[in-house]
């Protein structure tokens, strides 16, 4: 990804994570997404909870993630960038676990087994992403315990809204 797309898009994803998903600024910022980014054909199985617009922002968080992962991180070096850089992190690690989170937020009796590899896959996934988070202020991300619990109660209140 282009540095200057990588710079909007750490801006805009920032915004979204911390806007009411319900809202119409939300829409507003996809929408911003997709104009300056534009719609591709998405390789990867998209999630049919998400709306085709959101999918191809997930689509475009990734490849964001992938150019920052792959060594671009390193030229992120502000207070505020490390935090956009975190942002971007959480959003998209929350995101690759809605399924997950849907299961086990449904299930009648505490999976402890689903809980178990989920809480292994957030694991696995704050690994996947130190790069990006550890210039941030959050100390969050260096516990996975409260990482799940509040990824849990998140997806929780949107699905109980």
């Amino acid at each position: 990804m282009k540095r200057d797309n990588l710079v909007f898009l750490l801006g805009e994803i920032q915004s979204m994570a911390f806007v009411n998903p319900f809202s119409c600024e939300r829409d507003e910022i996809e929408g911003k997404i997709l104009s300056h980014l534009g719609w591709v054909e998405i390789p990867k199985a998209v999630n049919l909870k998400f709306t085709k617009e959101f999918n191809q922002v997930l689509h475009w968080v990734k490849v964001a993630e992938e150019s920052l992962l792959g060594g671009m991180a390193q030229s992120f070096q502000s207070a505020l960038q490390a935090e956009q850089m975190a942002s971007l992190a959480y959003f998209s690690l929350f995101h690759e676990l809605v399924d997950e989170l849907d299961n086990l937020i449904g299930s009648v009796d505490g999976d402890t087994v689903a809980n178990r590899k989920l809480y292994r896959k957030i694991e696995s996934g704050i690994r996947l992403r130190g790069k990006l988070v550890g210039g941030s202020r959050s100390t969050l991300w260096g516990n996975p315990e409260h990482l799940f619990a509040c990824f849990y109660q998140l997806r929780r209140a949107f699905l109980c809204l």
